[in-house]
């Protein structure tokens, strides 16, 4: 079927030829995902954020027809004018038996540009410029070469140095002056030309009279990127699910903290992003989601009064929940959480019934005596403000310690996270957990949370368990269902990770019903199959290292930043 009359598009060519550096023949198939579905206002006609996939034999090019990304006449879901989406490329050379190369970006497309080279474009973020050719290579700035600091950059370009990024910036603006252009010509014309800091990459800075741009996310919902946008006043709220991907699972090779796993990180890179306090841990379960044995990091809570841990995450749809039940054998009745520095907030979650008893220690303060129920009472927030260096709970029959929230400064406004991620699971599982009424049920946690973002990373169990595509559809469309009903706002985005393929059908080829699906549910779809590099790994090649956790919460936040 055609595109509505009056689109206007480009061609985006890949492939052109490919070689190996000893000649090697190769082919190339990307898959392209649009940031959004969107409808075309003058016909009514939907354009729905499916995937496309294109292939480059060996020795020949590859092409693709694309809509120019900031072109008008299209409204979103929400009726609302919509221009400047993206797409997310990802992509995969092949040659032989060797083995694959894959890549990922994240373009744009402007009106003016009829053909465009995927291959000319570099690696990084959305592109708001045509790309017709290669940008030229930098080898000097200043004519200073190598590690160049900003005082050595303003005085190369005129300025006195020893007063860092504002010199450097006196510097560039005398540069200019000298070379025929007045300081008043400069602001008019060209705007102030400043060295700014990229908020996720410390340490990296770009010459702008802007910030960075917005990733797929803000690009996509206006919701959220209000929401984030909105951090410094109110709170960016966040909830993962996921399996051991998510969960810091792997030993050894593992990360060494809670706090390294990608979830964790990625909260921290967006608080710099959207300029917020570093703020708290967010979510801290009970114990570790697995047995301990399974991870490297010991640092989520330190259980006493027993030698076991009755665990109950699969009962409650909680990971790391326990029963606490004193006298019970030689199970633990007690958890205690040591907490961070400069902690001023913490929320402890339970669920408890008619029988149970409940006690809640810190070091400094008293507890909450109203606690935060959510409609169904069954999960409890009890708050404790100022609680110094400790928290502890302490159980009678019929009490369960799901977790801890940790609050330094971010109690009421910044950036929190909850983790709510298990090794092992299956999209089904988290489906059946949601759907499940009652005290057993995910879905009231998700109620009291209520989210802005749901990051939802899972299918890789389903596809090694042999469940067909059909049934990871329904998951999926359950798992968005009862979501969506507790939290009416969230925007849900389903990651796809990488995986090697099993018997049968390809991985690829599986996970494509997350994008079909996510794309009839009206969700978001980050497509992180391409994702690869050297360390990234354990030696099983599935779970990440601190390395690979820290490269993915990279992917992620290029997904979910957001521009000023």
């Amino acid at each position: 079927m055609a595109l509505p009359a009056g689109v206007t598009t480009a061609t985006l060519t890949f492939g052109s030829p490919a070689s190996g550096f000893a000649g090697e023949g190769v082919s190339t198939s990307i898959t392209v995902v649009p940031s959004v579905s969107l409808t075309h206002i003058a016909t009514g006609a939907p354009l729905l954020a499916f995937s496309i996939t294109a292939e480059a034999s060996e020795g020949m090019p590859g092409q693709v027809t694309l809509p120019h990304t900031d072109q008008d006449g299209f409204q979103d879901a929400n009726g609302n004018a919509f221009k400047n989406w993206a797409y997310t490329v990802t992509g995969t050379h092949k040659s032989g038996k060797l083995r694959p190369i894959q890549f990922d970006k994240v373009i744009q497309l402007p009106a003016g540009n009829t053909t465009v080279d995927l291959d000319l474009i570099p690696k990084g973020d959305v592109l708001t410029f045509p790309v017709t050719a290669p940008v030229a290579r930098v080898t000097d700035v200043a004519g200073l070469t190598g590690s160049v600091s900003a005082d050595a950059l303003s005085i190369a370009l005129g300025g006195t140095g020893g007063g860092g990024a504002g010199a450097t910036n006196a510097g560039v603006a005398a540069f200019i002056t000298e070379a025929g252009e007045t300081k008043t010509a400069l602001d008019t014309n060209y705007g102030r030309v400043t060295f700014t800091e990229d908020a996720a990459r410390a340490g990296l800075f770009y010459m702008s009279n802007g910030t960075s741009v917005d990733g797929p996310l803000a690009l996509a919902s206006p919701t959220y990127k209000t929401a984030a946008l909105g951090a410094g006043s109110s709170r960016l709220r966040i909830v993962n699910f996921g399996d051991s991907t998510n969960d810091g699972f792997g030993t050894p090779g593992g990360p060494d903290s809670f706090t390294k796993t990608w979830p964790q990180l990625v909260t921290a890179l967006l608080r710099e992003n959207v300029v917020v306090a570093a703020g708290g841990r967010g979510w801290v379960p009970s114990s570790h989601p697995l047995d301990a044995g399974n991870y490297v990091y010991d640092d989520v809570s330190v259980l006493s009064g027993g030698t076991s841990a009755d665990a109950i995450g699969g009962q409650v749809g909680v990971p790391g929940a326990l029963w606490l039940q004193p006298g019970n054998g030689t199970t633990y009745d007690t958890v205690r959480w040591n907490l961070a520095a400069g902690v001023t907030a913490v929320d402890v979650v339970t669920t408890g019934y008619p029988d149970g008893t409940l006690i809640i220690t810190s070091a400094n303060s008293p507890a909450d005596p109203n606690p935060v129920i959510d409609a169904d009472g069954f999960r409890t927030l009890t708050r404790i403000t100022n609680p110094g260096s400790w928290v502890q709970l302490e159980g009678g029959a019929g009490i369960a310690s799901l977790g801890l929230i940790e609050y330094v400064g971010d109690d009421t406004a910044g950036v929190t996270h909850w983790n709510l991620s298990q090794g092992a699971m299956a999209a089904h599982e988290y489906a059946y957990w949601l759907n499940t009424p009652g005290e057993f049920s995910t879905a009231g946690l998700v109620e009291i949370l209520d989210p802005h973002v749901a990051l939802v990373n899972l299918g890789a169990n389903d596809y090694e368990s042999g469940r067909t595509a059909t049934e990871l559809a329904d998951a999926i469309t359950t798992l968005h269902t009862k979501i969506v009903e507790r939290a009416p706002s969230v925007d849900v985005v389903f990651i796809i990770r990488p995986l090697a393929d099993g018997v049968g059908e390809t991985w690829a080829a599986y996970s494509e019903t997350i994008v079909t699906t996510a794309a009839t549910l009206g969700a978001h779809v980050l497509d992180l199959r391409g994702f690869a590099g050297s360390g990234y790994f354990i030696a099983d090649g599935v779970h990440f290292t601190e390395a690979g956790n820290a490269a993915y919460a990279d992917s992620v936040l290029d997904y979910l930043k957001v521009a000023a």
